[in-house]
């Protein structure tokens, strides 16, 4: 992965209390993009919003297993590229919050959108129109 600003990383880490965000576990972490930044993508999506604390071993499961990154889209460890970072949770392991541009995270309020399956926030979104 392209190296994420010393900065913006160490928010990240610190906003996560330096562990895993899906298990807690305080060795082998990594960033994960929520919203993927593809193969050299744009930097614009290393913002604190858009980056989660994982370890290695959540981290490769998110990438390479089908169904453990669907449950990481259920959980907002992962996003479609037309949602918004910033209105979409993430489950940590004490609850749900709502990721912040500025590298703070607050507790989410209201129900849970199913990201799984497209919903962002307030909105449901569709891919076909419909």
């Amino acid at each position: 992965m392209p190296d994420v600003p010393r900065k913006i990383r160490n928010a990240v880490y610190t906003r996560d209390h330096n562990q895993c965000v899906a298990c807690g576990s305080t060795t082998g972490l990594t960033l994960q993009h929520r919203i993927n930044r593809g193969m050299g993508g744009s930097k614009y999506l290393d913002t604190p919003d858009n980056l989660i604390t994982l370890c290695h071993h959540e981290n490769t499961a998110l990438e390479s297993n089908a169904l453990f990154a669907l449950d990481g889209r259920a959980k907002g460890f992962k996003l479609y590229s037309y949602m918004t970072p910033a209105d979409c949770p993430v489950l940590y392991v004490d609850g749900w919050y709502r990721l912040k541009p500025d590298g703070t995270r607050t507790p989410w309020q209201g129900p849970v959108p199913d990201m799984a399956n497209g919903e962002s926030g307030p909105v449901r979104w569709s891919r076909w129109g419909a």
